[in-house]
């Protein structure tokens, strides 16, 4: 989900001419990476302090069933502390041990709302994100959906864009498109909204992502359905499947190949955004999957 803006915290009454001692802005929205396997979410937001002193935040977590609006027990406050000139990524833990992972089976979503309070001053509300407990892996020459083995059957090339569209794909048996171009742009936010509420899996095709900066993540990153990501590369990378894949899936990179750019970015990806699986469009894409042809519907991967 896109920000919407800058939600500003002041302490003191600055606005009304009187010096304001500290001053917090929250940059983003929250961002929810879920980890199946350690059964936990690690949730992340931008936030500057601009005053010149640290600033110490209660964090009061709240979790509600997308379905039913009931509230997920087990959640207790977190403390963290915003280090004076601060501008930049913060982070905590909550647990998952109470909520139901998402996927095509039964595609479970959860509201999760942060209301920020700082020692003495005004609390802050972060905006309220949809969110959707899931972890994507492979593993020899398997994709995994929160431990369990996942075939992609897909047909489209641009995702489901309305609910008969969607209906007539469950119907079809198919669980699975690539999605193209801007992710922020209204037929496309429509698309991703319906695979999160069906349980439909879609692949980012030609992904403009970029390790150095999390916009990107900030914005679509607390979209269950979106699973993966086949990024462009001007460079070919080459993989042997030992196990005999025929799409080299879980393939070993070539050791010449494990320093090209193309791998290191791989690297870092799955470091930043780890519950999602990433590969280039060439021969051999030198990811988490390869890719023949860019349309799912052509058996990509499988």
């Amino acid at each position: 989900m896109k920000a919407k803006g800058l939600a500003v915290i002041l302490f003191g009454l600055s606005l009304s001419g009187i010096t304001s001692s500290a001053e917090l802005v929250l940059k983003s929205n929250p961002l929810v990476v879920p980890s199946f396997r350690q059964q936990k979410l690690e949730v992340f937001l931008q936030i500057e302090n601009k005053s010149q002193q640290p600033v110490v935040l209660t964090v009061q977590p709240l979790i509600t069933d997308f379905k039913t609006n009931q509230p997920v027990p087990g959640l207790t406050p977190v403390s963290l502390t915003v280090a004076a000139g601060y501008n930049g990524e913060i982070s905590f833990s909550l647990p998952a041990s109470n909520l139901k992972p998402w996927s095509h089976w039964d595609p479970q979503l959860y509201y999760l709302d942060l209301l920020l309070k700082p020692g003495g001053s005004p609390e802050l509300k972060a905006e309220r994100v949809r969110f959707g407990y899931r972890e994507v892996w492979t593993e020899k020459g398997n994709i995994y959906v929160n431990g369990k083995k996942v075939f992609l059957l897909g047909g489209n090339h641009a995702g489901r864009r309305n609910e008969t569209e969607m209906k007539f794909a469950k119907l079809a048996g198919f669980n699975a498109d690539t999605i193209p171009d801007d992710l922020s742009s209204r037929v496309n936010q429509t698309v991703l909204d319906l695979a999160d509420r069906y349980g439909h899996y879609l692949v980012w095709s030609w992904a403009p992502v970029n390790a150095d900066s999390r916009g990107w993540l900030y914005a679509h990153g607390n979209h269950p359905s979106l699973i993966g990501y086949a990024i462009s590369s001007p460079e070919p990378v080459y993989m042997l499947g030992p196990h005999g894949h025929p799409m080299g899936i879980g393939a070993v990179i070539p050791e010449q190949d494990k320093d090209k750019p193309p791998i290191q970015l791989i690297r870092r990806l799955n470091q930043i955004d780890p519950g999602r699986i990433y590969g280039y469009y060439v021969v051999g894409l030198g990811g988490n999957f390869r890719s023949l042809m860019w349309d799912l519907g052509w058996g990509v991967p499988v």
